[in-house]
């Protein structure tokens, strides 16, 4: 390649990357988190217009089917959104944020919140899970055991608890186990009178109470547990219990 060659490959290549960081710049983007008081935070680009849309849930309902939920599996578009609201927004290439309230009269219910804007035949979305609770969910990964609460951290007994668990091997989500809360509002979610404690890289934990709503929690198993380490039942309770001990001698 002589050097002429090279200089006009080398300013092909400059006007596509050129072209590459200007259509980039211009690609609509849209995001959000759910804060505490029902607020979404949404961040946004190259946008004129977002539209809310809220979708009421059975949550154990959608737990079951998808315990390890991925947001991008969530297809809505042959439901009814149960409230839905256009918010205009001044268009910019900058990143701009804004902030929604769910309405109140849906501050109590579980729901799939939807932010969706179509720009340019580009359609971007953004879907999260909003649950309504009003207790505390506190994990011990090392136990392997979860404490529920109220507001006021008093124990709360007889708070449903049901869990799935993930495979190493093969990714595999199976059914692990379900229950509920000791008088101390306890629930050990990792223990089982089997084999099947081994081979598990991820538990995923629905909480719910019918008064007190719902909430689920995605966890890894108690610390430095592998195949090779833990023989069955018997053997992690004997661990569970030194660990114990260590805890209160603390």
């Amino acid at each position: 390649m002589d050097d002429k060659s090279i200089s006009e490959y080398l300013d092909e290549r400059k006007k596509q990357n050129l072209l590459k960081r200007i259509i980039q710049s211009n690609k609509p983007t849209l995001s959000f988190t759910i804060t505490s008081a029902r607020r979404l935070v949404v961040s946004y680009s190259n946008l004129q217009a977002i539209k809310i849309k809220l979708y009421l849930i059975d949550l154990e309902i959608l737990f079951s089917k998808m315990p390890f939920t991925r947001k991008d599996s969530f297809d809505f578009s042959y439901i009814l959104p149960a409230y839905s609201d256009i918010i205009q927004v001044e268009k910019s290439k900058n990143l701009n944020i804004i902030h929604f309230y769910i309405p109140e009269s849906f501050s109590t219910k579980d729901l799939i919140v939807e932010a969706v804007s179509d720009s340019d035949n580009y359609s971007v979305k953004h879907f999260e899970t909003y649950y309504s609770n009003a207790m505390n969910v506190i994990i011990s990964e090392s136990l392997g055991e979860l404490k529920v609460t109220d507001t006021n951290n008093k124990p709360l007994p007889g708070v449903y608890v049901k869990c799935f668990a993930k495979k190493k091997k093969d990714d595999k989500v199976v059914f692990y186990k379900d229950g509920y809360t000791d008088l101390r509002g306890r629930f050990n979610y990792f223990s089982l009178n089997t084999d099947n404690i081994k081979g598990n890289k991820k538990f995923s934990i629905l909480v719910k109470d019918e008064n007190l709503g719902s909430l689920i929690r995605e966890v890894d198993p108690p610390l430095n547990i592998l195949d090779e380490d833990i023989g069955g039942y018997e053997e992690f309770e004997t661990m569970k219990r030194e660990i114990e001990r260590t805890i209160r001698r603390r």
